[in-house]
């Protein structure tokens, strides 16, 4: 199975109306749609915005930490938790394959979204780069940030 055939039955299936047999074409979409979110208190409705803070993509969930007016039995929203409190809970508990994706006011390239099969080549993605590290090494002087602060926790959990 490839990143987009992964991606278009456990992310864009549930978030969009309605999916096409061209699944690149739908996760794009699925990546650029504006999304009605749940209302604030005070709000009468929530207001239309991308996808935004982070997600976790596994087979046969999505976990978002946007607070999306959305229903479907396989997708969780409104994740209070910070992204690395997340995807650190994901690795100590890991199944692969998974996707762990950042998100900022940017549209997300599709070509730096990759599945995490192996502990060893964990990708962390995010709509202009992607970080990839071994988790199970401790990070060297030029590691990215999310390898340092989730070996960090990894450290602090384990005592």
């Amino acid at each position: 199975m490839n990143t987009f055939e992964f991606l278009h039955r456990n992310m864009a299936s549930i978030l969009l109306p309605n999916v096409s047999n061209d699944i690149v074409s739908d996760c794009s979409r699925a990546f650029k749609t504006s999304y009605l979110r749940n209302a604030k208190p005070g709000q009468k409705e929530g207001k239309p915005g991308r996808l935004s803070g982070w997600a976790i993509v596994k087979e046969g969930e999505l976990i978002l930490q946007s607070d999306l007016s959305l229903s479907h039995p396989n997708l969780k929203t409104a994740d209070t938790r910070t992204k690395y409190q997340a995807w650190f809970y994901e690795l100590s508990n890991f199944e692969p394959p998974i996707c762990f994706l950042g998100f900022t006011q940017s549209t997300t390239n599709l070509n730096n979204v990759f599945l995490t099969y192996d502990l060893r080549v964990v990708t962390i993605c995010s709509p202009s780069s992607f970080e990839r590290f071994n988790y199970l090494t401790e990070p060297g002087e030029d590691a990215g940030q999310a390898h340092r602060l989730l070996y960090k926790a990894k450290v602090k959990h384990a005592v």
